[in-house]
C-alpha cells in the first residue's frame, strides 16, 4: 500500500473524528496498522488545516432558508460555546467560543451570521419546568 500525503490526512481525521482518538493516540494507531510515524505536531498541522478548509466551506453556505432557530450554550472545556440550530433538520448554523454569554455576545454572534443571509424570524428555546 502507498501511503500517499491526502490518505494521512483522511486516517488522521479519521481516527480523531470517527474513533475519538487523542492527539496522542493518532500516531500509535498509524504505527501500529501502516507502520508509518508521525509527529504530534505534523497531525496538528493537519487537523488546523482541515478545520480551517471546513470553516471556508461552512462560511460559503447560505442560511436564506433558515426561519426558526434555537439557541443555547454548551461547554466544552469549562469553555462556553454559543450554539444555532434549525430544529427541523438540526442543521447547526452558530457554533462559537465564548468568554461570556450575555445578550450582547449572542447579538454579534447572531449578527455575523446575517452576512450569509440568516433572518430568523422564529426563536425557540427550551425552558426548564420548574420542580
Amino acid at each position: 500500500m502507498r501511503i500517499t500525503k491526502n490518505f494521512i490526512e483522511k486516517a488522521v481525521l479519521g481516527c480523531m473524528a470517527i474513533c475519538k482518538g487523542s492527539i496522542e493516540d493518532t500516531p500509535e494507531f498509524l504505527k501500529s496498522l501502516f507502520h508509518f510515524h508521525i509527529s504530534i505536531g505534523r497531525i496538528s498541522k493537519i487537523i488546523n488545516e482541515l478545520a480551517r478548509r471546513a470553516k471556508v466551506f461552512n462560511d460559503s453556505i447560505s442560511l436564506k432558508c433558515i426561519q426558526v432557530g434555537a439557541h443555547d450554550e454548551i461547554f466544552q472545556a469549562d469553555q462556553a460555546v454559543l450554539v444555532g440550530v434549525e430544529p427541523n433538520s438540526t442543521y447547526i448554523y452558530l457554533c462559537d467560543g465564548s468568554k461570556t454569554r450575555d445578550s450582547t455576545v449572542w447579538g454579534y454572534s447572531l449578527l455575523d451570521k446575517q452576512v450569509t443571509g440568516l433572518n430568523i424570524e422564529l426563536s425557540v428555546m427550551m425552558v426548564e419546568p420548574d420542580l
